[in-house]
């Protein structure tokens, strides 16, 4: 299955992604109805600047207000679906921050070099 991630200003939110959403719904007005009624809240991140999912290793990065943070993407998934009792409560139990107090991260990006992940 694929997923689609929002960040705003009131947190991140998450669907499951269907290729033919587009057709099936008709109206304009329906499809934004059903796409918004299809997001579930999983994190109440104050305004994420960027976020990104390392399938490969298990990660759900999020940069908020000059922090990086890391959670166990299947675990995001999990809530999202409201799967096994995981809630955001375990999500938040989860997090860790990936830089130290004193550091500011300004930008991140996710790339693929010769077949490898990276991150700066």
């Amino acid at each position: 299955m694929h997923y689609l991630a929002v960040g705003c200003t009131t947190g991140i939110y998450i669907r499951e992604r269907e290729s033919n959403s587009r057709e099936s719904l008709g109206t304009p007005l329906a499809l934004v109805t059903d796409m918004l009624s299809a997001f579930r809240s999983v994190l109440e991140s104050h305004k994420p600047t960027s976020i990104v999912a390392v399938p490969d290793f298990d990660l759900f990065l999020v940069h908020c207000e000059s922090a990086l943070f890391s959670y166990p993407l299947d675990l995001v998934i999990s809530v999202s679906q409201a799967q096994g009792g995981a809630t955001p409560r375990n999500l938040y139990a989860s997090e860790e921050k990936l830089n130290q107090e004193h550091e500011q991260v300004l930008f991140f990006k996710k790339g693929q070099v010769t077949g490898r992940t990276l991150s700066e």
